[in-house]
């Protein structure tokens, strides 16, 4: 009992946040409150090479954006065995025309995302992480881009919608 008051003590006295080592182990940051670790490169199990433990991280490596910090119990951790696995289709542009890739790109995140380019959208317009399709959500504010939540499930539509196709619809429309 004195001993369960004391480390009680101790923890509120010293801040100790529990971060996760290089060895992948839990371990106690005394005197420090922060956690680094690498960063994961979206929509795969890939990290940087930046060692998990206590402490802040060098500010190359924060400016290279290779090492993330954090102050939550073991928020450092390696969570790759949590990930979702799926797959999304990419495309290519082919003069006006977006053609969907023959093979689908495989995908690790925590909830299954794919995007592409909205049906009707300006191919020669969209930018290449909204027109190329793939893993992950829209970007904020892309009107063009629609995303959904199954495996494979942006393969449906493909996109004509050049310059061209819009001026030939307007003057039938006239």
């Amino acid at each position: 009992l004195k001993y369960s008051r004391f480390k009680q003590w101790y923890q509120r006295r010293v801040a100790i946040t529990a971060g996760i080592d290089k060895e992948g182990k839990s371990v106690g940051c005394t005197q420090e409150t922060t956690c680094k670790g690498p960063v994961r490169t979206a929509h795969t199990k890939n990290y940087t090479t930046e060692e998990r433990g206590c402490g802040t991280c060098d500010e190359a490596a924060k400016t290279a954006n290779t090492c993330v910090e954090c102050k939550e119990d073991d928020c450092n951790k390696d969570v790759t065995e949590s990930l979702k696995e799926y797959e999304c289709y990419t495309f290519k542009v082919d003069g006006t025309e977006l053609m969907k890739n023959d093979d689908a790109v495989k995908c690790y995140d925590e909830s299954i995302m794919c995007k592409s380019l909205k049906e009707g959208s300006n191919v020669t317009d969209a930018n290449d992480n909204v027109r190329l399709g793939g893993c992950g959500d829209c970007p904020s504010g892309a009107d063009n881009c629609v995303s959904c939540n199954t495996t494979l499930c942006n393969g449906s539509a493909t996109v004509t919608f050049g310059f061209i196709t819009f001026l030939a619809i307007a003057k039938a429309l006239l």
